[in-house]
């Protein structure tokens, strides 16, 4: 088995120990380890406390010392150091007592920097048999951190683990306790199923059992969900949450504090796959939305069809490159002609005739061509007044 971690890292695990502390690699970059994959994330468990470890290395942060969490920098790059957790209020805690603490056994995991993997939980077993299994009672685990049950719906979405039997009667038996977690806590989570590869086995879950009873407009049912996965973005997971639901995207985005980015970008989409629903996309329309949204628009149309939409982000992308212009910015004429063009005096109308060369332009009546749009302005200017 080849050596985990980096240089840098290796450097503050020999460190701790050569200052008599234990310390080792844990979390997801060992269990993404185990199973093969990169991690780009490094957390190291050790026996010094923050303060100890605050005084082994010249640069360091207290990103959550009350928890036990020090960001040791080396050459530039940040690791998270923590030390050893238990529940006992004396003495200093073990490796085993902390991994204990943790959720699942595929992240109990540790690594020494010789190269040694401590399993006392069988994580290694588990992931092998692609099994997501709460680290000895599920009720305690669930009951320590509600939000780990969407965390295991996550993990579902990921790697298409399938949750153990015991694991997920205490993950719908403990369900309601996701209620007591802060939202912006359930959204990072859900961010990152929906843009797992196997979102439509965690969302099926999630809506068949009492886990979707307990989040927040979470909806009821996800109706034809097997032509909108993969999602791909959390974006269009989000868009799709919103329609199956019935749910205004400004509801949606208060319950899950999402940002004024994405709650702007589900509303657009809300319109664009309105505006499908009445027709095919115009020139207007390509025009007026971006590449994605159109993807994800007609995507959602042709689920609800009980179709796979043909059409790729790359081909909308095409289709808007394809257009006379990208925006009214880019023609070659503004206000200031049509008022030198004739001789009136500045008012609404500007303003509207400059949307009538935009769209002639657009659609082809006229190309982007300084001449050709003044004869064009002139002769139609003259008919309608």
């Amino acid at each position: 088995m080849n050596k985990l971690g980096t240089p840098a890292s290796q450097r503050i695990l020999q460190t701790l120990i050569d200052h008599g502390y234990e310390a080792y690699y844990v979390g997801g970059a060992v269990r993404d380890f185990v199973r093969g994959t990169a991690s780009a994330d490094i957390d190291i468990a050790t026996s010094a406390t923050p303060q100890e470890v605050q005084k082994l290395f010249p640069r360091t942060v207290d990103v959550g010392i009350e928890f036990g969490t020090i960001l040791v920098i080396i050459d530039g790059t940040p690791f998270e150091v923590t030390t050893f957790r238990n529940d006992a209020f004396s003495g200093r805690p073990t490796l085993k007592e902390d991994l204990r603490r943790r959720d699942f056994t595929m992240n109990a995991l540790a690594y020494t920097i010789d190269g040694t993997l401590i399993d006392y939980f069988e994580g290694e077993h588990d992931i092998h048999a692609q099994k997501i299994r709460a680290v000895d009672d599920p009720h305690a685990r669930m009951m320590e951190d509600p939000l780990r049950i969407l965390r295991a719906c996550r993990f579902m979405a990921t790697f298409q683990y399938e949750i153990e039997a015991g694991t997920l009667k205490a993950m719908q038996k403990e369900a309601n306790r996701l209620q007591q977690v802060a939202p912006e806590r359930m959204k990072q989570e859900m961010d990152r199923l929906l843009m797992g590869s196997h979102a439509k086995e965690a969302l099926h879950l999630i809506v068949t059992s009492a886990i979707g009873n307990a989040l927040p407009l979470f909806p009821k049912k996800l109706p034809m969900l097997a032509y909108m996965t993969p999602f791909t973005s959390s974006h269009e997971g989000w868009a799709y949450l919103c329609l199956a639901g019935d749910i205004h995207a400004t509801v949606l985005a208060k319950a899950y504090v999402l940002s004024n980015e994405e709650k702007s970008f589900i509303q657009v989409v809300e319109h664009a796959f309105q505006r499908r629903t009445e027709d095919v996309f115009t020139i207007k329309d390509i025009y007026q939305f971006e590449a994605d949204v159109l993807f994800i628009a007609e995507k959602l149309y042709k689920a609800y069809k009980g179709e796979r939409t043909t059409c790729t982000v790359q081909y909308w992308q095409h289709q808007k490159q394809a257009l006379p212009i990208q925006s009214k910015q880019e023609l070659v004429v503004n206000g200031k002609d049509l008022l030198q063009w004739t001789n009136n005096q500045q008012g609404r109308w500007v303003g509207e005739w400059m949307t009538k060369i935009e769209q002639a332009v657009l659609h082809g009546e006229c190309p982007n061509d300084e001449q050709v749009i003044k004869e064009w302005f002139i002769r139609e200017f003259n008919i309608e007044r």
